[in-house]
């Protein structure tokens, strides 16, 4: 089914029809200095394989480091099964409080939390 202007007034919400060229005939894309959707579409894959791979070598990195700490973490540890885990790490350090660690980790510029993560603050 074509996606038409009728189409797009019969779904929730406010939806807009968007095409590659305006009312004036000059391209939307070309005016924003984006590329065609096409383009667009393989800048997505390519960018999300790009997020994907950064996390990926992050990951590893804080394994690493938090098995030479002795620390328990929580979820996937083997460091060649990081890109079956997301990117955030729940994990406990012997002998140390959590608001210690996270008050270290916030000076070493390292965003953290401790508690209950899905306790909104």
């Amino acid at each position: 089914m074509p996606l038409t202007k009728k189409l797009c007034s019969t779904l929730p919400g406010k939806t807009i029809l968007f095409t590659d060229h305006g009312e004036d005939g000059v391209g939307r894309t070309d005016c924003a200095g984006l590329p065609r959707n096409a383009d667009a579409a393989r800048q997505d894959c390519r960018a999300a394989r790009a997020i994907r791979t950064y996390e990926a070598a992050v990951s590893r990195e804080m394994l690493c480091v938090l098995a030479e700490c002795g620390a328990s973490v929580y979820g996937i540890t083997d460091p060649g099964r990081v890109e079956a885990r997301v990117a955030t790490f729940f994990f406990s350090l012997q002998e140390r409080a959590a608001q210690e660690v996270v008050e270290r980790l916030a000076a070493a510029g390292i965003r953290t939390r401790d508690g209950h993560m899905y306790d909104p603050r």
